[in-house]
């Protein structure tokens, strides 16, 4: 058992994030720039450089390249773009399907990185259920990445019934690459990538939680949401990453 009860979860509030820096003086080691929007990376590129974790979270960075590296060749943006959506993170849903979280169908796809035994993500259900709702109209697509070590598919399907989630694409991302690629450290988190397979936006849901253990009687910041309506009318996103709070998120190097 982990700390609190949680098997191999363990609670360590709101993890420090790593600085991004400026657009135009990096990129990462695959020659690959930052969304200049965003100064989020591109969707073939880690979003985080691997992590060395200290304790809870103690990020640190690797080296870099400046724009224009001579090893990234010219191509044709309509080629790149099927490059990137080809050679983009692929995973398999509990039934079986095929799902690309970085080359959304319609509009936009949010990611809810969750975890069957993780309190604050499952008291998340009813507002994610809510956004997805509200937006499938629109052409977003949502999908639960489930972070637990060691889940089955049963206890996944077990956890979808009992939590009422319908109709919505369920994911174990077994050995964590997935919230890796995305950056993401805490369930639940959300990210939006957008119908290009930019992520627009990477965080907390709302400001439900003051602080871990300290929730708020009226939330008043949707992040996710207003989130979301940036990217459907095509703005910036005003806040595009915003620190989440809950259970923290095995890393793969910690997962084998």
């Amino acid at each position: 058992m982990g700390i609190g009860g949680w098997g191999n979860w363990m609670t360590c509030g709101a993890w420090p994030r790593q600085t991004l820096s400026p657009t135009r003086d990096v990129v990462k080691k695959t020659g690959r720039p930052t969304n200049p929007e965003t100064n989020l990376q591109s969707p073939t590129s880690d979003l985080q450089p691997p992590l060395r974790y200290d304790g809870c979270h103690n990020p640190s960075s690797r080296d870099v390249i400046r724009e224009g590296d001579e090893r990234v060749a010219p191509l044709s943006s309509a080629w790149l773009l099927a490059a990137l959506i080809a050679a983009g993170p692929q995973i398999r849903t509990v039934d079986g399907a095929v799902l690309r979280p970085l080359a959304p169908s319609g509009a936009a796809n949010v990611l809810f990185f969750v975890a069957t035994d993780c309190p604050i993500s499952n008291g998340y259900a009813p507002e994610i259920q809510r956004i997805c709702r509200a937006y499938a109209p629109k052409g977003v697509s949502c999908a639960l990445i489930y972070e637990d070590v060691g889940v089955t598919t049963d206890a996944v399907r077990k956890h979808l019934a009992d939590y009422r989630y319908e109709g919505m694409a369920a994911a174990i991302d077994k050995d964590g690459t997935i919230a890796q690629k995305l950056g993401t450290t805490v369930t639940p988190e959300a990210a939006v990538v957008d119908h290009a397979g930019a992520v627009r936006y990477r965080g907390r849901l709302d400001n439900l939680y003051a602080a871990l253990g300290k929730p708020r009687r009226v939330v008043t910041v949707h992040d996710l949401q207003d989130a979301l309506e940036s990217v459907l009318s095509g703005k910036p996103v005003a806040a595009p990453e915003t620190t989440p709070i809950g259970c923290f998120i095995v890393p793969p190097d910690m997962r084998r």
